[in-house]
């Protein structure tokens, strides 16, 4: 008989937690999702119980204890965009992520995943190849990320717990919030409104959604420890993201290139290194650029028809 496999996922209501959630559950795990509140319509299928839990000042001890998980897939920390760069919610959260560590270590769980951010590397100009100086990255964010990863790998070396740190890059497709860059795009082009951007000269390195939640549960279900990027490994300029994106909704009319400035802290290359992710995970994207945003597109096609989104919006 198999041994029975309980995960709690954290920020699972998230954009990348919740395209976790059935892939775990396919994969034979008993999902416990923890969340701020539960979703619209219930919790989504796959998910054994849904936890309305505030990590910042709930009882993680006492959950941890309830759900007794075999795996913890942590991926909840401040998002909104113009506050987590330099919020002091990240302090908050660097605490919050070390006592979900203990009472998991404490409580039996035998495989842990934390998710950080590619924002954790020194940022560089070099024109190829992968990211800068990893733990280098500046903003309270990044150190808060990399601090924790720090403090974690030492725990779990000390106390013979299985962790792996997974560090995204530019997930992107259906369901990802409204005022990211390809979203407001897709909807200002679908709309028949103008979408003023930079020149689009930053190369990033995208992955498709349903790609980062597979990568995420394969690192989770392999013996790989440490940091791994999730991501491509191949930078692209958003130029060429935008431009085709216009091509797909064919409204390239409308796009307008270089007429927002770009923002001071704006990365010139932000590009991962998936190396650990295929040689150590096995592990490699199935979903090309032009597939997944196409995919977008008619995600969001869709969406407008059926009104589920404002057309200001």
């Amino acid at each position: 008989m198999a041994e029975s496999k309980v995960v709690l996922v954290t920020g699972a209501s998230g954009f990348v937690g919740g395209a976790c959630l059935p892939i775990l559950a396919e994969r034979g795990y008993v999902v416990h999702a923890l969340g701020r509140r539960l979703p619209v319509g219930g919790p989504p299928p796959g998910v054994s119980r849904w936890h309305e839990v505030d990590l910042l000042s709930d009882s993680v001890e006492r959950l941890v204890a309830a759900v007794a998980p075999t795996h913890v897939v942590h991926l909840a920390w401040v998002t909104e965009r113009g506050r987590f760069w330099l919020g002091l919610e990240n302090l908050s959260w660097v605490e919050a992520s070390l006592r979900l560590f203990g009472a998991a270590a404490r409580h039996g769980a035998r495989r842990l995943l934390f998710v950080g951010s590619g924002a954790e590397y020194a940022l560089t100009n070099e024109p190829s190849g992968g990211p800068g100086q990893p733990g280098a990255g500046s903003s309270l964010y990044a150190v808060s990320k990399d601090a924790t990863r720090r403090v974690l790998e030492a725990a779990a070396a000390a106390h013979g717990v299985s962790f792996a740190w997974a560090r995204l890059f530019f997930p992107y497709g259906p369901g990802d919030a409204a005022d990211k860059l390809v979203p407001t795009v897709i909807q200002s082009l679908l709309a028949g409104r103008a979408a003023e951007c930079t020149a689009g000269t930053q190369v990033r390195d995208l992955l498709y959604i349903e790609d980062v939640a597979e990568a995420l549960v394969a690192v989770l279900d392999s013996p790989a420890s440490g940091p791994i990027d999730i991501a491509s490994g191949v930078g692209v300029a958003l130029r060429d993201v935008l431009l085709r994106i216009a091509a797909i909704t064919g409204r390239a009319d409308l796009l307008r290139l270089g007429v927002r400035p770009m923002a001071a802290h704006e990365a010139p290359r932000w590009v991962g290194a998936a190396d650990r992710l295929r040689d150590d995970v096995g592990w490699q994207p199935k979903v090309a650029l032009d597939d997944g945003l196409s995919r977008t597109v008619e995600y969001h096609r869709r969406a407008s028809a059926a009104g589920l989104q404002r057309p200001d919006r």
